[in-house]
């Protein structure tokens, strides 16, 4: 049975081109040392379908060049690395699957580079350069495929993501409305004003046309709208950006994805304040700080949950509200059924009593906190 043998291709996606190049191990699993990290091969491509036709037939003829260099039993299988580079990216990746369908492509975040680069000391900055730091970073650390949205939530995706853009322009013309005071510049923008907003309008109905349109979509975003303070445009935003509840494994990843999980930052003395890691997707955030404004009154556990918090500064305790509330959204979309508050037993609750034993182990902690050697002394 032939065992598989992976090269790495790392692709620097431009507006217009791509550069690639082609990064391997040898038979023993070590880097291919004959050749530097800039010494790689190399290939320039267009965006387009011919030059995706033209970046597998060249790299046909690499695989075949290295296939002669290893053992017979290897079987070598390509797998594609790329930076996260918004549109650009995406639009090379659906040229690569329309090509071939069953491609490996891993995506990581843009900022892996720089760092991959610092580490290995190089100062440089060309397309391809970073092709080559790309396929090199790929052969050591072995990124993982990414996510494949489904059709129906990638849909769902570009309309909630329109809107949000649309709200934030329509926010910076009202707030540059307060600044103006000659008549004829306040009647340019809210004319201005006026034509973001109706295109608000019409994106909302197309939101809930879409939404109609799709049964299990509409289920999920019944499912939040259920809870106070979520509405359909926040329900619909939250579910767009997450995906099927079955991408993520526990609600660790649920909260890292948002980029509400903490960073600390201590080094012997040096122990600073623990902040947001924020490397999550903005819009869920932006979405669940609007959404807090109205739950945190409406829901008890969050109100409990601010005030209990009395040594935080107002907006640590919204961001603490913002990931509780992340957490409830996600457990009524695991669910079955939609949002119910809790509701205290009606039992009279018998308080609680401590073992003897508990109470004695409690009584030595306390003369042990409350020792001193000026005491001892004494």
């Amino acid at each position: 049975m032939l065992s598989e043998h992976i090269i790495w291709v790392g692709l620097d996606v431009g507006k217009k081109d791509t550069v690639c190049a082609i990064d391997w191990l040898d038979d023993n699993q070590e880097l291919n040392r004959n050749k530097g990290l800039t010494s790689l091969a190399v290939k320039h491509i267009t965006n387009t379908r011919e030059g995706v036709k033209d970046f597998f037939t060249w790299l046909k003829a690499n695989r075949k060049h290295i296939e002669e260099r290893l053992h017979p039993q290897r079987k070598v299988v390509n797998r594609l690395v790329m930076e996260s580079t918004g549109c650009y990216s995406y639009r090379l990746i659906k040229q690569l699957k329309a090509a071939k369908p069953d491609s490996y492509i891993a995506l990581i975040n843009p900022a892996k580079v720089p760092a991959f680069k610092k580490f290995n000391d190089i100062e440089s900055k060309t397309d391809k350069l970073d092709a080559q730091c790309l396929a090199r970073l790929g052969t050591t650390q072995k990124p993982d495929a990414m996510y494949e949205m489904p059709a129906d939530y990638a849909g769902l995706k570009r309309l909630t993501r329109m809107n949000a853009s649309l709200t934030k322009i329509s926010t910076i013309l009202k707030n540059q409305l307060t600044n103006l005071d000659d008549p004829g510049e306040r009647q340019i923008f809210q004319n201005l004003l006026k034509s973001v907003e109706e295109q608000l309008d019409c994106l909302v109905v197309k939101i809930r046309e879409y939404l109609r349109s799709h049964a299990a979509l509409q289920e999920r975003v019944t499912k939040l709208d259920s809870i106070p303070g979520i509405g359909m445009i926040i329900a619909a935003t939250l579910i767009a950006e997450y995906g099927p509840e079955d991408r993520f494994q526990n609600i660790r990843q649920v909260v890292s994805f948002a980029g509400m999980n903490p960073k600390n930052k201590c080094s012997g003395t040096s122990v600073k304040s623990t902040r947001l890691s924020k490397q999550g997707a903005p819009v869920i955030r932006q979405m669940l700080y609007m959404a807090t404004l109205t739950a945190q009154a409406r829901i008890p556990i969050l109100d409990a949950l601010s005030k209990r918090l009395t040594n935080l500064t107002p907006m640590q305790k919204r961001c603490a509200v913002m990931r509780k509330l992340l957490m409830i959204c996600w457990s009524v979309l695991c669910g079955t059924e939609n949002y119910m508050e809790y509701q205290p037993s009606s039992k009279k609750l018998v308080p609680y009593e401590a073992p003897a034993a508990t109470k004695r182990r409690i009584k030595r902690e306390r003369k042990k906190r409350s020792f001193s050697p000026e005491n001892d002394a004494d």
